[in-house]
């Protein structure tokens, strides 16, 4: 399964929290396909795979936990065909 997770940070930790995404340990079964800055209403977007829902939602708690996370937004996604 594809997911999408944007995020709004505290903008004086904009730095901190995208060293933090650099350095996060991605769990097994979790592959990050893309991490990536934005300009706009959010401020970082990770595009990962992961097996099921609950894999997926034990490497959003640990994005969530980065200090400076105001919010996150996670979608479900599919490639077109």
């Amino acid at each position: 399964m594809i997911f999408v997770t944007v995020m709004t940070v505290e903008p004086q930790e904009n730095r901190e929290v995208y060293e933090a995404i650099k350095k996060i340990e991605v769990p097994d079964g979790v592959k990050l396909v893309s991490a990536l800055g934005l300009f706009g209403e959010y401020d970082a977007m990770l595009v990962y795979e992961a097996p099921d829902e609950k894999v997926a939602m034990d490497f959003l708690l640990d994005l969530c936990e980065i200090d400076g996370v105001v919010d996150t937004k996670t979608f479900a996604a599919t490639k077109l065909r």
